[in-house]
């Protein structure tokens, strides 16, 4: 019977990056079905009309497996079970019992013993899972475009750079519903002077707000504008930390960030912008 040993908050972390969190309960992918190995490796790749995401992770404590296995889990459901465990650092032990088809989150320390039951789901309600990454990686790891091209625009930077243009794009254009049509974001790289600029704008026909910020970049290669809408602010804040971003004019934005245990890709589509 297979069990996963580790601690609330990296099972938690792993799971909003995996699934994307938009909004109060809901995802980008509201069913995710990760693979799990026998040596303690995770993958997950999902992949939808705006975006691709693609985590991997390893160093897990598996048990009772000795073939790779496939776990289904609606992403809110999972996430509010989390919860129910107080601490963050608590350490639950997840075990996929297939005869009952339940998966049973423990957790058994000093001050007691806490279990929770999940029903199981299957495989085949992650409708958006990918069995290989769909897209072509070059052997330095970056993505290759349609038609051989590869990205011309890099930079390397804390992720809370793109989380500010967010928030002044939100203050400027007004945050949107979902239903809405979303915000463009507006990223420049200059390699010339060093930098980043990052821009929030709103055209309208009685005024025109423009916010514009400069950030000095000592990893920039490249010059060019590049836009983007669906899914950037999500995905950006399911991050922290220092990331690093590919490019090309009017191509999608490839997003890489490693640790020592997890490597995580993103993939977003590019915004029309007349």
């Amino acid at each position: 019977m297979f069990k996963l040993k580790i601690s609330r908050d990296i099972l938690e972390d792993l799971v909003k990056k995996m699934a994307i969190p938009t909004g109060k309960d809901e995802y980008v992918f509201k069913t995710i079905a990760p693979t799990i190995t026998p040596d303690g490796r995770l993958t997950w790749i999902g992949k939808n009309k705006f975006s691709t995401v693609w985590v991997r992770a390893k160093g897990l404590d598996v048990s009772g497996i000795t073939e790779p296995i496939v776990i289904a889990f609606k992403s809110a459901e999972i996430l509010k079970t989390l919860k129910l465990f107080k601490k963050k650092n608590d350490v639950i032990v997840l075990t996929h019992d297939t005869e009952n088809s339940v998966d049973v989150f423990t957790t058994n320390n000093e001050k007691g013993k806490r279990t929770v039951k999940l029903p199981s789901i299957v495989e085949s309600e992650a409708k958006e899972k990918q069995d290989v990454f769909p897209g072509q990686i070059g052997e330095d790891g970056v993505i290759v475009y349609k038609g051989g091209l590869k990205p011309n625009l890099y930079c390397k930077c804390d992720v809370s750079v793109f989380k500010e243009l967010v928030k002044n794009t939100n203050k400027v254009k007004g945050k949107k519903k979902r239903e809405e049509k979303p915000n463009n974001y507006h990223i420049i790289f200059d390699e010339e002077h060093g930098m980043l600029r990052t821009f929030a704008e709103d055209k309208e026909e009685k005024s025109y707000t423009k916010l514009d910020d400069e950030i000095s970049i000592t990893d920039v290669k490249g010059n060019g504008t590049v836009h983007f809408s669906y899914l950037f602010p999500d995905v950006m804040n399911a991050l922290s930390g220092e990331i690093e971003l590919w490019s090309i004019e009017k191509g999608p934005l490839y997003i890489m960030q490693n640790s020592e245990n997890v490597k995580i890709r993103y993939l977003i589509s590019p915004a029309r912008v007349d």
